[in-house]
């Protein structure tokens, strides 16, 4: 008879059974939820190319948020009040200003030039080139803002650095309700000027 038919020894339950050594892999394999997480691993790999991709976008994004939104240097203000010129055999009148020291001025700032007129709640600017001086027939469009009239009209003209977004093509150039006018330095005064069909002081 074999040992099955027989039936166990006596004292064969108080004997320990072997236990069966496995691998690394067939204990893993046993945890419960080992399928589970198997499955979780694989998506997560083949779905992590997509993740890799928008990743790498936000971190562009991110980049270029931070450059966008870091502070500006602070901008240098306009040393005294600006003065009035004019020749009087030429009839051209010329608006000087302390020009700001290039090595002071940071990169993207602007000399924004502000005319008023008598009488008049609405402004216009514009951004000349930093040379200390600039002729009031050149600012683009100043004589349509100002407006045609018999009698001479008094204009008040301001001079200070700011910075101006989108940055000027050109120079000197009329800013329109679009732009962007950013951290203007506080103004010396303004100076005085006239116009009737041109400009004098």
């Amino acid at each position: 008879m074999s040992r099955e038919q027989l039936g166990a020894v006596p004292g064969d339950e108080s004997q320990p059974v072997p236990e069966k050594r496995l691998g690394w892999f067939g204990r893993l394999r046993s945890q419960p939820g080992f399928r589970t997480a198997s499955v979780a691993f694989v998506l997560t790999v083949v779905l992590g190319i997509g993740s890799t991709v928008a990743y790498a976008y936000w971190g562009q994004r991110n980049t270029v948020t931070q450059l966008v939104t870091t502070e500006r240097q602070a901008l240098p203000a306009i040393t005294g009040k600006p003065t009035c010129r004019q020749f009087a055999s030429v009839g051209i009148v010329y608006i000087d200003y302390t020009k700001v020291d290039p090595v002071l001025l940071p990169s993207g700032a602007q000399i924004l030039v502000t005319v008023s007129a008598r009488g008049r709640e609405a402004k216009k600017s514009f951004v000349v080139e930093n040379t200390g001086s600039f002729a009031l027939r050149d600012l683009p469009g100043l004589d349509d803002f100002i407006g045609p009239s018999i009698d001479s009209k008094t204009i008040y003209v301001d001079v200070a650095t700011a910075y101006v977004e989108p940055l000027p093509q050109r120079l000197p150039e009329a800013l329109n309700a679009s732009t962007k006018i950013i951290g203007p330095t506080p103004s010396a005064g303004a100076v005085e000027a006239r116009f009737r069909a041109s400009y004098f002081c």
